[in-house]
Order: structure tokens, then C-alpha cells, then sequence
């Protein structure tokens, strides 16, 4: 009796040290501490290699933490698990399509486009999403924007396509049909930091430096590590001689 007690103790006492390293990974990575997620990912996966969780957890600490290479990895192996996993989420599907190579962009962007102009009405607006983000990623403004639309006409608020459409029309020199856009999305979610930074970036195109200025800084009061708006703002101050 004392020889199984002790074993169902040692199995209990590796569960909890298991679950415990899922928690703490879970822990850093709400405390934005991208590396210690990592680590101990990889210390669960070692161990389960098909823990879905600790995969989802090291693609994200991964991804952003720009280890673009390794969260393609975790990438590959998380849609092997659940091909549909990053359906559910735009924003999830626009980093997925940003981890691609540029060749790769540029390939599927164009498989991507021509399936959605041969079949328009069975196209989901998340496959139009797609679309619109690998297009933007591989230069292609115009058919970028149209794919945007095309997903915006599920959803009028969504911010995902509302945010690769107003790249489009920056990068395709229409900074003022951009700003209107990154307008709205702030209106939507006024914490998004990465839309004040373009709206920034858009006003800068217009060259109206006060309102990029101000955009630039309300990036920085929502982040104030956020390492392109703090390059945006000592390029301007360089630039065009701005006070902090």
C-alpha cells in the first residue's frame, strides 16, 4: 500500500509541476515578459510536444518579440493541430500572413486574389482579410484595398480590415483617405497605439507636422516603450527641429 501511495503522489506532483509551468508561462506572458514565456513553452514542449496550449502561447511570445522564424514554426505546428485555429480571429490571421517571406507573400498573394475574384460569393470576410494583408505585405495597394472593402462589408466596425485598408491607402499615397480610416478606428478603440502612430505617419505625409506630433504622442501615452513611435518622434524632432 505505502509503494502505490507513493507513486500516485509522484504522478500528482508531476501534474502539479506541469501545470504549474503552464501558469507561469501564461503569467509572463500577460506581464509581457517574452522570453521567460518562451522558456518555459519550450520546457512543457520538450515534454508534450502537442501541449496546444503552450504552443499558442510560445507562437505569441514568438511573434512578438519578433523571432519571426520560430513563431512561423509554432505557426506550421498549431494549424497541423487546428487547421481552423487562426480563423477565428483577424488579427490573429493578419500576424499569421506577416510571418510569410517576402517571396512566399508574393506567391500567395496572388493564389489568395485569384481565388476570391474567381469565387466572390463563397468568400468569407476572413479569407477577404487575408487576402487584403498578404496583398499589402506584397505591394499590391490597389487590390489590397479591395479586398478590405470586401471584408468591411460584413462587419463596417471591424478594426482589422479597417487597419489594412487604411495601410493601403497610405501606401499607395492616399494619406488622406487613410487618415479618415485610422480615425475610425481610434474611435473604435482609442488605446490602439500602432493606428496613432500611422495617423502620424499619415498627417507627416501632409505635412502638417503639429498633428503628427500629436498623434506620435498620444502613441507614446498609451506605450511609452513603443520603440517606432520613440524613432518617429526623435525623427521628427531631428527632422524639423520640434521642442519635447
Amino acid at each position: 500500500m505505502g509503494r502505490k501511495k507513493k507513486s500516485r503522489n509522484k504522478k500528482n506532483s508531476s501534474l502539479r509541476v506541469r501545470f504549474s509551468t503552464l501558469g507561469i508561462a501564461r503569467r509572463c506572458y500577460h506581464l509581457g515578459e517574452l522570453e521567460k514565456t518562451l522558456a518555459h513553452c519550450k520546457v512543457l514542449l520538450r515534454k508534450k510536444p502537442g501541449n496546444f496550449e503552450a504552443l499558442t502561447l510560445a507562437y505569441a511570445a514568438a511573434y512578438h518579440s519578433e523571432q519571426d522564424k520560430l513563431a512561423f514554426e509554432y505557426f506550421k505546428k498549431i494549424i497541423r493541430i487546428d487547421p481552423h485555429y487562426f480563423c477565428k480571429d483577424g488579427a490573429s490571421l493578419t500576424e499569421a500572413c506577416s510571418l510569410l517571406s517576402p517571396k512566399l507573400i508574393s506567391k500567395a498573394a496572388f493564389q489568395v486574389n485569384e481565388t476570391c475574384e474567381q469565387a466572390t460569393r463563397s468568400i468569407t470576410p476572413e479569407a477577404q482579410l487575408i487576402a487584403a494583408a498578404l496583398l499589402l505585405k506584397a505591394g499590391k495597394f490597389r487590390d489590397a484595398i479591395k479586398r478590405a472593402r470586401e471584408a468591411l462589408s460584413a462587419d463596417i466596425n471591424n478594426i482589422d480590415a479597417l487597419f489594412v485598408l487604411a495601410g493601403a491607402r497610405l501606401a499607395n499615397g492616399e494619406a488622406d483617405k487613410a487618415i479618415p480610416l485610422y480615425r475610425r478606428i481610434l474611435k473604435l478603440d482609442p488605446y490602439h497605439a500602432i493606428s496613432w502612430l500611422a495617423l502620424a505617419g499619415g498627417y507627416l505625409l501632409l505635412a502638417d507636422y503639429a498633428a503628427a506630433e500629436e498623434a506620435n504622442c498620444r502613441a507614446l501615452e498609451i506605450n511609452p516603450n513603443f520603440k517606432e513611435a520613440l524613432e518617429f518622434r526623435d525623427c521628427m524632432h531631428a527632422e524639423f527641429d520640434i521642442s519635447g
